[in-house]
């Protein structure tokens, strides 16, 4: 059929362009309006469902192609090919089958995994449509898409399927197919592990002791003659600015003059061309990711062992571009806390992705009261608050941003919004904060590399104050809002000037959040106040951990008072989040199990059931005998806690506890069981295993 009569087609019969399912039809069978007139009913063809998906699909922020031949050689693509972005080299492949029968489903799986040895696919799914969607319908295809809730559809890798079947709707495929999964996630990890380890290796100890300096972190070599915690920091700070670099090459961001990161990595002189390259970037943006990197450039020596650490990293950095584009969560998370061993210094653990995720949705369902129905609303979406007042590495924010950004989608919200809504979630609705400086600069180049095309203007993470000044003035943190005493304190040493992210760097600020947060999502460090305390000087650390058990004992609230266990630094936060909340705000907890269960937690599980301040919603635990816990580098049991202001709805309503058999390992999986959760606290078990 030519062109022209194509278009006289879709003219004399007035089809819609999005009406895949009349064109295809008529292409197919020109004999069509002799069927109606005898009022047979012909079945959809599969590759018009495909067609219309691949339409439905690029309204979920991706851009999906149906399959095609090639001219020249005759090859075609997948039934749905997914890219994350218009010209992205990588992409997810999806094989599709009409009807949920067993040899149906066998057919899809096969057809999916031919694809995955492409090296341009890194995620292949298959689907099944159901059966009744092959018949002919009033509806356009895509209407009828996306009102089903009976797509059946599964991952793939090379010899089976992972993780089961699910039937779910167009939203649960398209967050599947955005979803690269846990063994990515480790894959980007090992990869970038293996090499910070390799490259801080090239650093002798007087290198080690000026980038301590440099980052103002403490020098405790403790038994050996190197502290490798400095070293391994500037390199991780190394490999997250390559990251961005390569990131805004491969988006096209237009800086004059920024080279490919290959050109980097072939240059004679890696550190010479890096500072060119990165003070590119800094004369026009990104200030707070990129003048540490710059700071610990300077302090390297200029010789060949510098050299041959650039070139481990780039190398490494290179190695994982086909997987980092697909990473839309904390890549550095596990890192910082695997690398360093944080809990031994601070008793913080890494939330894992799929965790931070189930904890989010389970957090902002889609009948949250406070939005009260207004998701498809980015001005609404952009007043909420949400903070995290033991942020790390920015985790659960991410997946907090990640989860108000599907609902929004789900909702029915304006795709061009999207931009918009992002730049607003990152100036205006998350908060972070956190006493540790680097933690809180790879949470900047966490948030920075989810969106680099974005100019953000400020981010409210906050390097909270943790020490003893010259006066003998004392901060503990976080902690310090307790007593409404959380104000900028100049002097510290080392000098951990309370400050906030802004495009031109770091601004000393102090947060103003009492009483103004919506949700406040939480993973507290879990350990005694004087392990806390180990990397301040020794002469501070009694200092600091004699203030920390003040702050309870001044606190105005009885209530909080005795919910403080003041040799346990994690039984401040939940009053820390009390104070922050408004009247209608929900907090997610994740906490070790023996909180909810020992006495010694008694008095903080009555603030948390305390009916004029929370309704305890929901108590997840983990009975998976390989991950019972939902931190990594931990074998601590733990638990997830969602808890919400009280309304006369929800007065006298039961709690309740969820036992998972089988832990999520990936941000799809956390999705799926969050929505079968939902479903089943509202009486529907129809999604549970």
């Amino acid at each position: 059929m030519k062109p022209a009569d194509f278009d006289a087609m879709r003219s004399a019969d007035r089809i819609e362009p999005g009406d895949y399912r009349k064109v295809s039809e008529e292409a197919i069978c020109p004999q069509r309006r002799l069927h109606e007139q005898s009022d047979i009913s012909m079945p959809i063809q599969e590759n018009a469902l495909n067609s219309a998906l691949a339409e439905a699909l690029s309204g979920h922020d991706l851009h999906a192609t149906p399959e095609q031949t090639r001219a020249k050689s005759g090859a075609k693509r997948c039934d749905v090919q997914i890219r994350r972005r218009h010209g992205d080299r990588y992409f997810t492949a999806l094989e599709c089958k009409i009807g949920q029968s067993a040899p149906q489903r066998q057919a899809a799986v096969k057809d999916a995994q031919r694809w995955l040895k492409q090296t341009d696919c890194w995620n292949a799914i298959a689907l099944c449509y159901p059966e009744e969607l092959s018949e002919d319908r009033q509806a356009t295809l895509r209407q009828t898409l996306e009102g089903t809730r009976d797509l059946l559809v599964v991952k793939v890798s090379q010899g089976s399927t992972i993780g089961h079947w699910r039937k779910g709707r167009l939203s649960d495929l398209a967050i599947l197919a955005d979803d690269v999964g846990a063994n990515e996630t480790y894959a980007v990890t090992d990869i970038l592990q293996r090499a910070i380890v390799a490259a801080s290796e090239e650093l002798d100890s007087t290198t080690g002791q000026d980038l301590a300096e440099t980052l103002e972190l403490p020098w405790d070599p403790g038994k050996g003659s190197v502290d490798p915690r400095p070293a391994r920091i500037a390199c991780l700070i190394i490999a997250n600015m390559a990251l961005l670099q390569n990131r805004m090459r491969s988006e096209g961001i237009r800086i004059s003059g920024l080279d490919a990161l290959i050109a980097v990595r072939n240059a004679p002189n890696k550190q010479t061309a890096l500072l060119d390259n990165w003070q590119r970037i800094r004369e026009v943006d990104y200030a707070p990711v990129v003048d540490p990197a710059l700071a610990v450039l300077h302090r390297l020596p200029s010789d060949h062992r510098t050299n041959s650490l650039l070139e481990i990293l780039i190398e490494a950095v290179l190695n994982c571009a086909p997987r980092i584009l697909g990473l839309q969560l904390d890549h550095a998370g596990p890192l910082y806390h695997g690398l360093l061993q944080t809990a031994r210094y601070d008793g913080s653990f890494y939330t894992s992705t799929s965790a931070a995720v189930l904890l989010a949705e389970l957090a902002l369902p889609p009948n949250w009261p406070v939005v009260d129905g207004s998701w498809a609303d980015a001005n609404r979406l952009t007043n909420l608050t949400v903070c995290d007042p033991a942020c790390g590495t920015g985790t659960l924010l991410m997946a907090a941003a990640r989860t108000i950004e599907e609902r929004f989608r789900s909702a029915g919200g304006d795709e061009l919004d999207l931009s918009a809504l992002h730049l607003g979630l990152i100036e205006d609705v998350l908060h972070g904060l956190d006493i540790n400086r680097h933690a809180i600069h790879l949470a900047a180049s966490m948030l920075t590399l989810s969106a680099p095309k974005i100019d953000y203007n400020k981010m409210n993470l906050y390097n909270m104050q943790h020490g003893v000044n010259g006066n003998g003035d004392i901060r503990a943190g976080s902690l310090d809002i307790l007593v409404d005493n959380a104000g900028f304190l100049p002097g510290l040493a080392p000098d951990t000037s309370q400050r906030r992210a802004t495009a031109s760097g770091y601004k000393e600020e102090a947060p103003d959040l009492k009483g103004a947060c919506d949700l406040v999502i939480m993973n507290p460090p879990f350990t005694r106040n004087d392990i806390r305390n180990r990397s301040l000087p020794k002469a501070d650390r009694k200092k600091v951990q004699k203030h920390e058990i003040s702050l309870a004992r001044k606190t105005s609230d009885k209530v909080h008072r005795k919910a403080i266990d003041q040799s346990t630094i994690g039984t401040f936060f939940t009053p820390i989040a009390d104070v922050l909340l408004k009247r209608s705000g929900t907090v997610g907890i994740v906490k070790p199990f023996t909180a909810c269960t020992n006495a010694s937690g008694k008095d903080e599980r009555k603030l948390l059931v305390d009916p004029d301040r929370f309704h305890l919603e929901l108590v997840v635990t983990s009975h998976d005998n390989r991950r019972i816990y939902f931190s990594e580098n931990t074998n601590i049991h733990e638990s997830l806690i969602v808890a919400r202001r009280p309304t006369p709805e929800t007065r006298g309503q039961p709690t309740a506890f969820v036992s998972l058999a089988e832990n999520p390992a990936s941000a799809s999986e956390a999705h799926f069981l969050a929505e079968a959760i939902r479903q089943a606290l509202e009486g529907d078990n129809s999604l549970l295993a």
